[in-house]
């Protein structure tokens, strides 16, 4: 897998806006995000996970409401994965308080997509895509079957 790499940063505003979103035929593992608040006061900042052609809501909360304190960082760890078209926003309850630091993966995807996720007869299916040719790494097809609950490939 490729290192990630810093793909967005961003000083936080009071109202959900646009962090980061992959480009066209493109997807995006985030791998990690820093909070830092650079004022003398305690500040919230929380994370959306947008479907594309949605807005930032309560059905598509992160990271609701995270207390950052005075003059600290923050960083959180985990992984998200961004398809073509989804937004990852934010907001903060103070102005010019926080700076957020994204780093992450961008895939080549096929048709646009970074997953297609099914639910057939036989279980759930999952498929990842090609990434990035400069990494020359696949993926394979994860299927669920509904017997045993395992993976296969």
């Amino acid at each position: 897998m490729s290192t990630p790499t810093k793909i967005a940063q961003f000083v936080a505003p009071t109202q959900a806006s646009l962090l980061y979103s992959p480009d066209d035929g493109r997807g995006t593992l985030i791998t990690n995000m820093w909070i830092a608040n650079t004022t003398g006061s305690a500040a919230t900042v929380t994370f959306y996970d947008v479907p594309n052609g949605l807005s930032a809501s309560d059905n598509n909360t992160l990271v609701p409401q995270q207390s950052i304190a005075a003059n600290s960082y923050e960083q959180l760890k985990g992984s998200i994965v961004l398809g073509t078209g989804n937004e990852l926003q934010v907001k903060s309850n103070t102005a010019n308080a926080l700076t957020i630091t994204v780093y992450g993966v961008e895939y080549v995807t096929r048709a646009g997509k970074i997953a297609t996720n099914t639910t057939t007869g036989q279980g759930q299916t999952i498929q990842m895509v090609q990434a990035a040719p400069s990494t020359a790494t696949s993926f394979g097809v994860l299927s669920q079957p509904s017997g045993d609950g395992g993976y296969g490939v």
